[in-house]
């Protein structure tokens, strides 16, 4: 919640109320995700480079959340939030369709700066046609798998201390739950749209306070978002690894890297191979990827133990 200098005391209390009881609603699904125990085996699909990098480096990448090849996922989610504001708006006050036209301008132009979100996404299915395809290079690509509990642990805590905003969870796949939760957060937040009526707060004041109001709920959805895909990735079981850094707070260890396309990616290293050298036990090998080359790799990098197997999926280039 930002500084809310302009604001009457009353309603900043409103504010911080609001924002407290929306963290319980959101807190209350995704704790069920986030302590329903992990997979045993996750896996990252990558493409030839990608498998020599992460074992020469020993690291595994957390990417900035709006850096992703297709976050339109999360801006979906937050969508649903501003498709009902509006519908509310329609037929309500002119604060209210004020308000709609605020967040969704908000939504639009301020999202990427509610929070710094950064993740490393996982599969518990590790010889999935639909991941070849998408993520390992149209099935010339590998499938790293990890001892899941070990690199959880690693991720999440140091000795018996947890690491402050690291956490792991399931991805759920069900839009009607998410829908159901952001219309739970619409509807508290909706009487606050016309709180500064009859307070006398001039126009600045109004907008600092829509604006504090806007961040609120989408820290609450963007977060709740986080935690769904759409189904028709069902099949993908994702499970994630997950670092947040407050808006207003620097990013310890960013780095960046640009893509073929030019756009600068913003990411996080995570030294898996320092922390928990064991945890990898196995490469699989793409439909129409050279087995060979993973086992070079593999031994080169003092790594020979992994088990270093052949996708079954059945598969053939027909380009």
């Amino acid at each position: 919640m930002p500084k809310l200098v302009q604001i009457p005391q009353e309603l900043r209390l409103e504010l911080y109320r609001f924002d407290s009881e929306a963290d319980q609603i959101v807190r209350s699904f995704v704790g069920g995700l986030e302590t329903t125990p992990p997979p045993a085996m996750v896996y990252h699909y990558s493409d030839a480079s990608g498998l020599r990098g992460i074992l020469e480096s020993g690291q595994l990448w957390l990417s900035d959340i709006f850096s992703l090849n297709d976050p339109s996922e999360l801006r979906h989610g937050i969508s649903y939030v501003t498709e009902m504001l509006k519908e509310r708006a329609a037929y309500g006050t002119a604060e209210a369709k004020g308000f709609a036209e605020h967040f969704e301008h908000f939504f639009l132009t301020g999202l990427e700066k509610t929070a710094h979100y950064f993740v490393l996404s996982l599969s518990s299915n590790g010889d999935h046609l639909a991941q070849w395809r998408g993520y390992a290079d149209n099935c010339r690509g590998y499938a790293l798998g990890f001892d899941c509990r070990p690199l959880e642990d690693a991720f999440t805590q140091v000795g018996d201390r947890p690491i402050p905003n690291n956490s792991t969870h399931h991805v759920n796949y069900n839009d009607h739950v998410y829908k159901g939760i952001a219309r739970q957060l619409v509807d508290r937040m909706f009487p606050l749209i016309v709180r500064p009526r009859g307070t006398g707060m001039d126009t600045p004041s109004k907008n600092e306070y829509w604006k504090a109001l806007s961040i609120s709920i989408s820290l609450h959805t963007l977060r709740l978002a986080l935690f769904f895909k759409h189904e028709g990735f069902k099949d993908e079981h994702e499970f994630r690894f997950m670092h947040i850094f407050p808006a207003d707070a620097p990013v310890a260890g960013l780095q960046e890297r640009m893509r073929p396309s030019g756009k600068i990616i913003k990411y996080l290293t995570f030294d898996w191979l320092k922390l928990c050298p064991d945890a990898l036990k196995r490469v699989m090998v793409g439909p129409l990827a050279d087995e060979d080359y993973a086992r070079r790799i593999a031994r080169a990098c003092n790594l020979g133990h992994v088990d270093v197997r052949k996708s079954k999926t059945p598969y053939r280039d027909i380009r």
